[in-house]
């Protein structure tokens, strides 16, 4: 929970000073977060409301907690990229969170770690992990609403989980997408995509791409294979 006060008036800067003093005493005006007197983070970001925002609840959470119903949407509204570390209650489990535990603060408001029971909040796990059945397991989520999965083969260990953590964040990793499997062989006018080709086939492709959604294949098969043979070869 956050708490939000102020100290404004001719004091402010003397007041300032006595919980922060010279020379880390920071200059007005100053947004600051106050674990206790001792324990405190000073904002340096630009000064807009959702920014503020955001840092703030970061701040109020721990560096690696535990995701529970109260706090879960401090997680989710966040401007920051989610680590989940989603545990099955093993030993294996625990000692994965210990591997990585101190990299929370190496990337504090930059990502945000937190680990999650896979027994409590098996439907939420099962979301951000389709298809993954082993655990101990990690994924990133970002506010685009891109995840990033661990793959299997990597072990949960600082030096791989600080590797995938600067891969998604430098965007040098691709978001882990629900996909059926790329057809071996598409040469007819209409393309299927799934969704390891979206990126491919639609975002990064060079010309305009029209995509038909639908849930029956049969309905418009013949009309828009029609359409797109004509769009490929149009009458001269």
């Amino acid at each position: 929970m956050i708490s939000f006060g102020q100290i404004i008036g001719d004091g402010a800067s003397a007041a300032l000073a006595a919980f922060i003093p010279a020379p880390a005493t920071p200059s007005l005006p100053a947004y600051i977060a106050f674990r206790s007197v001792a324990d405190h983070t000073v904002y340096d970001g630009p000064w807009e409301a959702r920014k503020m925002h955001s840092w703030a609840a970061v701040e109020s959470l721990p560096p690696m907690g535990d995701i529970t119903d109260e706090n879960a949407g401090v997680y989710l509204r966040t401007d920051v990229p989610v680590l989940w570390l989603a545990m099955d209650g093993s030993a294996e489990a625990a000692a994965a969170r210990r591997e990585i535990a101190p990299l929370a603060a190496v990337y504090r408001h930059k990502l945000s770690f937190v680990a999650i029971d896979t027994n409590t909040y098996h439907g939420p796990v099962e979301h951000m992990m389709p298809g993954v059945t082993i655990f101990p397991a990690v994924v990133i989520t970002t506010p685009q609403v891109h995840r990033y999965v661990l793959p299997a083969n990597k072990e949960i260990t600082a030096a791989n989980v600080r590797a995938f953590v600067d891969g998604v964040l430098s965007g040098t990793i691709e978001p882990t997408l629900r996909s059926q499997p790329k057809p071996a062989r598409d040469d007819a006018p209409v393309k299927t995509i799934v969704g390891s080709t979206w990126k491919e086939m639609v975002i990064d492709y060079n010309d305009d791409v029209v995509v038909l959604f639908t849930a029956d294949s049969t309905s418009f098969s013949s009309f828009y294979l029609e359409l797109a043979a004509q769009a490929r070869n149009p009458p001269h």
